[in-house]
């Protein structure tokens, strides 16, 4: 019996190649969907799964709260992990995590700056990584030992063995590789290649005393993360630790619901739980279009085996055999579809890799666990989609199917299909919709005034310069194309440098968050800042009209400063600012910017302050502005004189306008992502709705016939074809709205700089999806138009 129901499937896909084809593709590129998924969905929620004691390590926060914003923040003081291990017995290891670059000498000579990661000496108790040679014990005994992951003893030492070798850092420290542990695995919450234990602090513990690493404990195996919280509190009271409050996270959710948290070390791999909301919502979505079409046109093919049913009911079959033999035939659908989205998945592993930039073997994708999910989401789609059709086709009436009459239940099965339709394209114009608007928000924070000039401007990393600083400008201000250089402590797409809170003129009971930057004279020429009142910083004079030399502000504590736009009305002052000293700020005004926006604008940015040193800066980050012609010559040109001048640094650049655009990455991967997902469901729903419309033609072949013989003209024809459909669409795209605009403005609200949803989006989004669907009426509707009348006539 089974081998004569495969036959009749066999039989049927030949008779209807083109709509079968397209039920098959709709089901298939569904699956490939969902599979991808569940890879990336098992690659996310698989985070600190390898470290045996991960279910008792946490991550050390806190809750800070000033007049000014109220915030969690990672970073934590140097001394809090001695104090956390002298004070509670209850934790049982802890360990500090810093991310730093240092310089080393390869052996080859050459100088490789490098990322580092400080930990203390509890670090191997805490995170069991395999050691390739020595041993967790010995490997952070003596002080300044290096344990290397065999990528970065690469890196550093090429093919010559690592471990007892002596490496020195450009600042003189010899270290000792002490053990080779084995690559660090992507799905952690951080990254390192080369493990540092950090130097003994003597300091006591004091609350202002932070730096940019954290802090992670373990817990003891009888004890619980109340017991600990209740001795911090208790800590942080006698530490006078005012503005803030303890709080822990496991570390397994490090990854997925970090993000809201502030100052967690570069290293640290962040993402967020809602994105894998969002994208397994998406292919469950394109599954949803494939199984719709899968349903209409198994139901539209239907009609044409409607004396097929008659006659097996005739000749004594059962109605329980019918729905066994529909649901068999629907279900070889998927038995094809699995195997096809299984190997497409395969062979888009990679590029989907790339896409969302995470990095993932095939272990997430073929895993026991993820083709159990997979294989188990296609059997419910199989019933779901094969239920209804064999329903409706087991229930007919031998009787009426015979004859040619219309079989019952017709009415609900059209209203069904059209329904089924307006589903499929709401989904589709959601898809659109979102894909314009995280485009257009995309555009938004790429195109938004920062108050400064980020293009052909490079940015030299941290440097102590000494005295050399204003030797070194000099020499490359020699090449014509340079057009400027400037120190600042600013790092772009990171940090301004210093913040403070300071007190609100217009409510004593809350501050103002505000950004101080510290550059040179030349810090508003070389970052091309437009200065709206004031003018150019002066070495000699701060500002004509007033007088006051530099020597006066200092004895004062002012510093000649450019204050934005902004802090003028927050701080309520009125009329032209220059030449006033406003106090609470450290600042004598010399000029009024623009609001300065130097880092990501998914948060607000604080107000700014641009503090003038007159006197070169030891130590910062060197902006040069170039011209942009030859942009690979000039730099050739810096590395040449930096190595004249600093041979024991290595030569560590970027370009700023690239950093920026670095800050909106994961805006950029869903902007690709909403691209595919919407050609993908868009493409799936017309291809449905031209076969539905191949089958309508199909069966008003003689009707078209009549009407054309009648005087009908091709444009009357295609109305007649269209008018339906096309209707349809419109419906979906009002059903489609409310969805999408609850949804992307729920989006827009995790930015504080952010997107108008203006009426044309939608607009757009609806005419997009009403012009596709035409031009796929329109193909066959045309064809069966210009057909000859005579030969559809005559056929029966």
């Amino acid at each position: 019996m089974l081998r004569n129901y495969f036959l009749i499937w066999i039989r049927s896909f030949r008779k209807d190649r083109t709509n079968a084809f397209i039920s098959l593709l709709g089901l298939t590129v569904g699956l490939t969907c969902v599979l991808l998924i569940i890879g990336y969905i098992r690659y996310e929620t698989s985070f600190e799964s390898g470290y045996s004691n991960a279910p008792r390590i946490y991550q050390v926060l806190n809750k800070l709260t000033f007049k000014a914003e109220s915030y969690t923040s990672a970073a934590t003081p140097i001394a809090l992990s001695p104090t956390l291990q002298r004070e509670i017995p209850e934790i049982e290891a802890q360990t500090s995590l810093d991310d730093k670059q240092v310089s080393f000498f390869k052996h080859s000579g050459e100088i490789q700056k490098v990322h580092v990661t400080s930990v203390d000496n509890d670090f191997f108790r805490m995170f069991d990584f395999k050691f390739l040679s020595g041993n967790a014990k010995m490997a952070f005994k003596h002080p300044n030992a290096l344990v290397l992951t065999p990528k970065g003893a690469k890196n550093l030492f090429g093919k010559i063995p690592a471990l007892g070798t002596i490496l020195y850092a450009t600042d003189s420290v010899a270290y000792t590789v002490t053990g080779i542990i084995q690559n660090l695995p992507a799905n952690t919450f951080f990254s390192a290649g080369i493990l540092m234990n950090h130097p003994p602090v003597t300091k006591p513990l004091d609350y202002m005393a932070y730096n940019s690493g954290s802090t992670c404990i373990m817990l003891g195996k009888n004890n619980t993360i109340q017991q600990v919280k209740q001795k911090l509190e208790g800590l942080y009271t006698k530490y006078e630790f005012d503005n803030a409050k303890v709080d822990f996270m496991p570390v397994k959710n490090i990854h997925l619901r970090a993000s809201g948290i502030r100052d967690f070390p570069e290293n640290y791999n962040i993402s967020d739980i809602k994105y894998v909301y969002v994208y397994g919502s998406i292919a469950l979505l394109i599954l949803l279009i494939g199984c719709f079409n899968f349903i209409n046109l198994t139901v539209a093919r239907s009609l044409d085996r409607a004396k097929e049913i008659g006659v097996r009911k005739l000749f004594g079959a059962k109605r329980k055999q019918l729905i066994i033999q529909f649901l068999g035939e629907s279900s070889i659908y998927f038995v094809v579809a699995l195997p096809i989205a299984l190997l497409l998945a395969i062979l888009c592993w990679h590029p989907f890799n790339y896409l969302l930039n995470f990095k993932s073997t095939y272990s997430f994708l073929l895993n026991y666990q993820s083709i159990l999910l997979f294989t188990g989401i296609g059997i419910i789609a199989s019933l779901l989609c094969s239920l209804y059709p064999a329903l409706f086709l087991s229930r007919l009436n031998p009787a009426n199917t015979l004859k040619g009459s219309l079989p019952s239940g017709f009415r609900f099965n059209l209203g069904l299909r059209k329904a089924l339709i307006i589903i499929q394209f709401a989904i589709s114009i959601v898809l659109i919709v979102a894909t314009l608007v995280v485009h257009a928000q995309l555009n938004f924070l790429n195109n938004q005034n920062l108050g400064f000039n980020d293009h052909n401007l490079i940015v030299l990393n941290f440097q102590d310069y000494g005295q050399k600083e204003r030797a070194f400008k000099n020499e490359l201000q020699t090449n014509p194309m340079i057009l400027s250089t400037s120190m600042s402590r600013l790092n772009v797409g990171k940090t301004y440098g210093s913040t403070f809170t300071g007190p609100s003129p217009k409510d004593s009971s809350k501050g103002i968050r505000v950004a101080t930057i510290d550059g040179d004279a030349d810090f508003i020429k070389t970052l091309d800042v437009p200065v709206i009142e004031g003018k150019a910083f002066a070495n000699n004079m701060v500002h004509t009209a007033h007088s006051s030399s530099l020597d006066s502000l200092k004895e004062k504590g002012l510093s000649p400063t450019y204050i934005s736009k902004a802090l003028l009305e927050a701080y309520d002052i009125k009329g032209n600012p220059v030449g006033r000293e406003v106090k609470g700020l450290g600042a004598y005004v010399i000029g009024v910017i623009d609001d300065f926006k130097a880092l990501s604008l998914k948060e607000k940015n604080l107000y700014v302050t641009i503090h003038i040193n007159s006197q070169p800066l030891r130590f910062g980050y060197m902006y040069i502005k170039i011209a942009g012609g030859n942009t690979a010559a000039t730099l050739r040109f810096i590395q040449k004189k930096w190595k004249t001048f600093f041979p024991k640094s290595a030569f560590d650049y970027s370009f700023v306008d690239e950093r920026i655009a670095k800050l909106y990455d994961t805006e950029t991967r869903l902007t690709k992502l909403f691209n595919i997902f919407a050609l993908l469901a868009i493409m799936i729903t017309c291809s449905g709705l031209f076969s539905l419309v191949s089958l309508m033609v199909r069966k008003r072949t003689k009707e078209i016939g009549i009407r054309k013989v009648m005087g009908a003209t091709v444009s009357n024809i295609v109305l007649l074809i269209s008018k339906e459909f096309v209707g349809l669409v419109i419906l979906s795209f009002f059903v489609a709205m409310p969805f999408a605009y609850y949804a992307l403005n729920r989006w827009l609200q995790n930015y504080a700089y952010k997107t108008q949803l203006s009426w044309w989006l939608f607009a757009l989004a609806g005419s997009l999806a009403l012009l596709i669907a035409f031009i796929s009426i329109s193909f066959k509707s045309v064809s069966a138009a210009k057909a000859n009348p005579v030969a559809s006539l005559r056929d029966e």
